[in-house]
C-alpha cells in the first residue's frame, strides 16, 4: 500500500491504481484512508457507482465506529461497565487503531478491577498516541495500583512534562494568558 500511495502522489490521475488502493485500505480496516481515496475518485468520476458504493460503505463503517464508541461512553457514564466494555471492544474490532476506544476500554477494565487487561489496553492506546497525557495519567494510576511505584512515577513525570509543554505552547500562541485578569 505504501508503494501505491507514493506512486499516486507522483501520478495523481491513475484511477485504477487509486481504486485498488482504496479497496486495500478498506479491506485492511483503514476506513478513513479508504474514504479519502474513494472521495477523490468520485470527484473525478461522479457517476462511478462502484466508487460511490465503496464510499457509502466507508461512511457506514465510520458511523458504526462512532456509534460503538459513543455507546460505550454513555454506558460507562451511566454505570453500565459491562455494556461499556462490550461497546468499546466492538469499536476496536471495527478499527483496531482507535485510540479513544483503547483508552476508554482500559479505563473501564481498571474500574472492573481487570488490571492486566487494563494495562494492555492503555499501553495499546499509548502506542497509537505516545504524546497522550491522559493515557499516561491512567497508566500511572494503574501502575501505582499494581504496586509498581517506579513505573507510576515515571509515567507521572512524563505527564507533568507534556502538560508543561502544552501550557507553554498555549501561552506563547496567546491561547491562554500567563497573567490572571485583575479585578
Amino acid at each position: 500500500m505504501a508503494q501505491d500511495a507514493a506512486a499516486l502522489r507522483l501520478v495523481p490521475g491513475n484511477r485504477d491504481r487509486r481504486m485498488k488502493l482504496a479497496l486495500a485500505y478498506y479491506k485492511g480496516q483503514k476506513i478513513t484512508e479508504a474514504a479519502e481515496q474513494s472521495a477523490f475518485l468520485l470527484q473525478e468520476d461522479p457517476k462511478n457507482a462502484r466508487v460511490a458504493m465503496l464510499l457509502g460503505d466507508c461512511y457506514g463503517a465510520i458511523r458504526l465506529l462512532f456509534v460503538n464508541t459513543l455507546s460505550g461512553l454513555v454506558r460507562e457514564y451511566s454505570g453500565d461497565l459491562g455494556g461499556a466494555q462490550e461497546a468499546f471492544r466492538r469499536a476496536i474490532a471495527q478499527k483496531p487503531d482507535d485510540f479513544e476506544a483503547h483508552l476508554r476500554l482500559g479505563s473501564v477494565l481498571y474500574q472492573l478491577r481487570k488490571l492486566d487487561e487494563a494495562q494492555t489496553q492503555l499501553e495499546l492506546a499509548l502506542q497509537i498516541d505516545v504524546a497522550s497525557s491522559w493515557a499516561r495519567f491512567e497508566l500511572a494510576a494503574l501502575y501505582f495500583k499494581l504496586k509498581r511505584p517506579e513505573d507510576g512515577a515515571r509515567e507521572k513525570q512524563i505527564v507533568d512534562r507534556i502538560t508543561a509543554e502544552e501550557c507553554q505552547k498555549k501561552t506563547k500562541s496567546g491561547v491562554i494568558s500567563p497573567q490572571l485578569p485583575s479585578r
